[in-house]
């Protein structure tokens, strides 16, 4: 703001930065400096320009309360005691319980005049369209192992649909491929356990009949 004379200062809110700043944008001067604090602005005020005045004009009454506190105040809106008593103790201001508790009524009533905060905008990310993709059924007569893929690559699915950005969607794609190769080796684990048992019956068999035959070859040597 080249060649503009500052002929005094005052504390102002966060709502009255961002009118300000806004009102001053399209000015050529308008730096990176002034852009930063109007994005900080707009992020963190949580009252409009009114709001605020009406709570800055209700504060004052409070004699004790510094414009710099009553300020803090309307850009912090505490909701508990705790938060209020740190504000006012910074500037080294105390305040009797009673009237605490009716300043704390009062920034409660402008609470729920609270605006919500521009949501941040991902390049690159993209809405899906028609909600969530639809997941296939499993086709009948597909065993057991195909439901538990088929469930596996729902969750996949899923999740990457309700990620917040591309790289979370790639975790949780690894995530349940992950599950997907467990849920293999559990199967496989329970095949080759399932091999074995039936094995076991027919290695005692044969050596059951191996031993009798070589009783009965050990009789047949001593009868001659």
């Amino acid at each position: 703001m080249l060649g503009r004379k500052i002929d005094g200062a005052k504390p102002v809110s966060l709502p009255h930065v961002r009118a300000i700043l806004e009102q001053r944008s399209g000015e050529p001067d308008f730096g990176y400096e002034q852009q930063t604090s109007l994005e900080y602005a707009r992020k963190f005020a949580k009252l409009t320009p009114a709001d605020a005045d009406k709570l800055m004009g209700e504060l004052a009454e409070y004699d004790t309360l510094k414009p710099e506190t009553i300020t803090k105040i309307v850009d912090i809106l505490p909701a508990h005691l705790s938060t209020l008593q740190a504000v006012l103790l910074k500037d080294r201001i105390t305040l009797a319980p009673d009237k605490l508790t009716k300043v704390l009524e009062l920034i409660g009533k402008f609470r729920t005049k609270m605006v919500a905060p521009p949501e941040p905008k991902v390049e690159g990310e993209h809405a899906p369209i028609g909600g969530e993709p639809e997941v296939p059924a499993a086709e009948a007569g597909k065993g057991e192992e195909e439901g538990k893929k088929s469930k596996s690559s729902s969750k996949a699915k899923e999740k990457a649909a309700k990620a917040e950005t591309p790289l979370d969607a790639s975790a949780a794609e690894g995530e349940a491929a992950a599950e997907l190769v467990k849920s293999s080796k559990v199967e496989k684990e329970k095949e080759e356990k399932s091999e074995k048992g039936e094995k076991a019956p027919k290695e005692k068999s044969a050596k059951e009949a191996k031993g009798e035959k070589a009783k009965k070859e050990k009789s047949d040597t001593k009868a001659k």
